[in-house]
């Protein structure tokens, strides 16, 4: 029983250690032209994102952005602010895969 707790406490420090580098050492605003890029191949529209994105880890990690603007030829959506959920394993390999 004793040898089940330390594996699941060293575990656990990894991956909290893990989350911790991932967040210190990947900025998420290096993500942002491949956001904009995405978004105009797969629908067409124009997005804008007006602020710096930041990393949200609690309870599922997340980028967090500020104001943003979704266009065509006319303004379609505006936000004050939204959320992506990140998918981890692709991150690792310097990949975007959000929903």
């Amino acid at each position: 029983m004793k040898r089940v707790i330390t594996t699941l406490a060293i575990l656990l420090v990894v991956v909290v250690a893990g989350m911790t580098a991932l967040v210190l050492l990947v900025n998420p605003n290096d993500f942002r032209a491949y956001m904009v890029k995405q978004v105009e191949q797969r629908c067409g529209y124009r997005l804008e994102v007006d602020c710096d994105l930041r990393w949200h880890v609690w309870p599922k990690l997340s980028i967090l952005a500020g104001r943003m603007s979704l266009t065509a030829p006319q303004l379609l959506v505006t936000a004050k602010n939204m959320r992506l959920d990140v998918n981890l394993w692709p991150l690792l390999s310097h990949q975007l895969s959000i929903s």
